[in-house]
């Protein structure tokens, strides 16, 4: 990509401490290079294989990273009994300065593989809350509940039913008009918010105003209801009479239909205190005019207009400016209420669920004990590997950061990612997450994997040369570079 600024990744140069950025495409070598700066830590770095922890964002992508550091140290271990070795391998062997000493470290690694901290997001979480409980203010022991789905339409179908009990029929139709089935439709909506206490949501929601947005809507009811009985007739015949108002059969503008919705106008007007009509907003003005889906008005003609059009439209706004209210209210209520509920409830049951993991360890980070936590979890892991690091969201990036600001000289901390993923939010990905971490390492510990083993080079060579071709291909000042 043009403008990049980063260096070619040399495995075998890459140093063993510090933190460094590694961006790799697909297909360019991510887990061959985590296992070879593995086997680098091992054997250079004296470091144990508890001590080296990988993190990663599923299980099968943990299970696969634990086969192939295996299986890289097995065939280093070939290689110093005078095996095969590829290039790297060959090098690596060539500068130990005690072959019999490597040896010895790679056949007690394989003898603790099970003791490989390849983990999760949350399985680190969890470990880390397990092995500093007490320092931590957690459980010593919780169960994980790896379902959460049914005690979140529990704890949504609660709220629902609070917030209907509550709500006007104004609200409750608008609660309806938003979520048609309910507190289903709710869960749904709420799953890109879940799970992410560091979104910002706007409006606040003491932006808005759900009560002062039904007395709009009383009193835009209450002035249409008072003008419609002297100014109907007038408003139906400017209808009726009017050459330019197209009158196709879905509109609702033949004469048969506009008398129709008059007079079910008139029956309403005399008690309006229920909901207006079906089809009183093709009565409002800007619906007239055809700025609001169909075309009413035939091209070229100017719209028929009557100040019972302009009230009708302010009836419809103030209709539209509650619903709106309604649903910022509900929004930012459900997912408070979800996020509180269902951690309780899984307490009282001695669970947690994956995303409490990592907001209980985030809080026992910030909290009193803090400092000392992350100063142990340095210690217990002074070499961290993020794979995907793409994926990572702010709370989890603010994690790491923790160890490592905690940490002392020699503490080593590798994110590996690919960064165009970053955008398509993938496992919650935040590419301002990602663009954050980038600002924060130094352009001499910015590393590139520039060999596609996947494709071809005319492939990679035109696809460069579609996003190299703008100065800001990705928009945002930085991203890409």
């Amino acid at each position: 990509m043009g403008g990049r600024v980063s260096n070619r990744l040399d495995p075998l140069a890459l140093p063993l401490a510090g933190r460094h950025l590694i961006e790799a495409s697909a297909g360019t070598g991510k887990t061959w290079t985590i296992a070879a700066l593995y086997l680098r830590q091992l054997l250079e770095n004296g470091r144990e294989p508890g001590q080296l922890l990988v993190v990663t964002f599923t299980e099968a992508a943990a299970a696969e990273l634990r086969e192939r550091i295996a299986a890289r140290l097995h065939e280093a271990r070939g290689a110093l009994a005078g095996g095969a070795a590829d290039e790297f391998l060959a090098a690596l062997m060539a500068r130990l300065p005690d072959r019999a000493a490597a040896a010895a470290r790679l056949d007690d690694a394989l003898l603790r593989l099970d003791e490989l901290a390849v983990y999760t997001i949350h399985g680190f979480c969890g470990r880390a809350l397990a092995d500093h409980a007490f320092g931590a203010g957690s459980r010593f022991e919780a169960d994980i509940e790896k379902d959460v789905a049914p005690l979140t339409a529990q704890v949504l179908g609660d709220f629902w039913r609070q917030r209907c009990a509550a709500a006007s029929r104004e609200e409750l139709d608008a609660l309806y008009t938003l979520w048609e089935c309910g507190p289903d439709d709710l869960a749904e909506a709420l799953k890109p918010l879940d799970g992410k206490p560091q979104l910002r949501l706007l409006p606040a929601p003491d932006r808005v105003d759900p009560a002062a947005a039904k007395a709009v809507l009383d009193a835009a009811r209450d002035a249409l209801a008072a003008a419609w009985p002297a100014g109907r007739d007038e408003a139906l015949a400017l209808l009726l009479d009017d050459k330019g108002l197209s009158r196709n059969k879905d509109n609702g503008y033949k004469p048969d239909d506009l008398r129709a919705l008059f007079d079910a106008v008139d029956a309403w007007a005399v008690a309006p205190g229920g909901p207006p009509p079906d089809g009183l907003a093709r009565l409002r003005q800007t619906c007239i005019d055809g700025a609001l889906k169909e075309v009413a008005v035939k091209k070229g003609a100017r719209a028929p207009q009557h100040p019972l059009f302009g009230q009708i439209e302010s009836l419809c706004r103030a209709a539209d400016a509650l619903t709106y209210a309604v649903r910022v209210r509900t929004v930012h209520d459900a997912l408070a209420y979800l996020g509180a509920q269902r951690a309780a409830r899984l307490s009282a049951a001695g669970r947690r669920g994956f995303d409490g993991l990592l907001q209980e360890l985030d809080a026992a980070l910030a909290g009193p004990g803090g400092a000392a936590l992350a100063a142990a979890l340095a210690r217990r892991y002074p070499t961290l590997m993020i794979d995907e690091f793409q994926d990572t969201d702010p709370l989890q990036y603010r994690l790491f950061e923790r160890l490592q600001q905690a940490a002392g000289d020699g503490f080593g901390m590798y994110l590996i990612g690919d960064p165009k993923q970053a955008i398509y939010q993938f496992r919650g990905a935040d590419v301002f997450a990602y663009l954050a971490a980038r600002r924060d390492i130094p352009p001499g510990r910015r590393h590139t994997l520039g060999t596609n083993q996947r494709s071809t080079q005319r492939l990679v060579d035109a696809v460069n040369a579609v996003f190299g071709g703008h100065p800001r291909p990705f928009v945002l000042d930085g991203a890409g570079r």
